[in-house]
């Protein structure tokens, strides 16, 4: 977990002990995979479509239980003024590829900033001639190398 699911979870009373360098699944199985494994159990909530990468933990020891816990579904496509927009925060690789379903042909003005690297990447692929803003993080802005 990142900084932000920390900080709400302290705020709800849970204690945290742990904080990904790197926000995102793939850094929870690298925080995790240093820990003492035997025995070790893991409820990972989780949508539909959410990737499979927490199971790697489980090659490493970790009882990982997967649990469905919301599903995605596309929405009917609105029809925005893109004269008005300059920039789209894109959240998750799921949504940029219901921005891709909804939008083949964006406007090239648009800047398209993703909020993690699983995300860049899917935009990478589903936009390559479009330029990519900073990752979105956690309300402050990162460099983005790409």
């Amino acid at each position: 977990m990142g900084q932000s699911t920390a900080q709400a979870l302290r705020d709800d009373g849970w204690n945290v002990d742990l904080i990904a360098e790197r926000e995102d699944a793939r850094g929870l199985v690298e925080a995790l995979a240093s820990r003492e494994s035997e025995g070790n159990r893991l409820l990972f909530p989780a949508s539909e479509i959410a990737s499979d990468v927490l199971s790697k933990l489980a090659e490493r020891g970790w009882r990982v239980q997967r649990v469905t816990v919301y599903k995605n579904r596309q929405l009917a496509c609105p029809d925005p003024d893109w004269t008005q927009i300059d920039e789209v925060v894109v959240t998750s690789p799921s949504c940029a590829r219901a921005l891709a379903d909804c939008f083949p042909q964006l406007p090239s003005h648009l800047l398209l900033s993703p909020m993690g690297e699983p995300t860049a990447i899917a935009l990478q692929e589903l936009f390559p001639s479009f330029r990519l803003g900073p990752y979105v993080l956690d309300k402050r802005r990162t460099s983005h190398h790409g």
